[in-house]
């Protein structure tokens, strides 16, 4: 899926550029009810991850210190 080492910017980027075409099937009453959970990879908690996932995710993300 990735074809080098998974950094914070790696993975904020494919959150960015390709998460949303995985999920663009998905029904819109789905997607508004969905959470996105993070296992706590460092490249998970990066700073500038946390601050896109809560802006995008609003108050519905899991992780290590994150929303619950």
């Amino acid at each position: 899926f990735f074809e080098n080492r998974v950094t914070g910017e790696v993975f904020l980027n494919f959150l960015i550029d390709d998460f949303p075409s995985l999920t663009e099937h998905v029904p819109d009453f789905v997607r508004k009810q969905m959470w996105l959970q993070l296992d706590g990879a460092p490249a998970h908690f990066s700073a500038n991850v946390r601050e896109y996932i809560s802006e995008q995710f609003a108050e519905k993300w899991i992780g290590r210190q994150g929303l619950l």
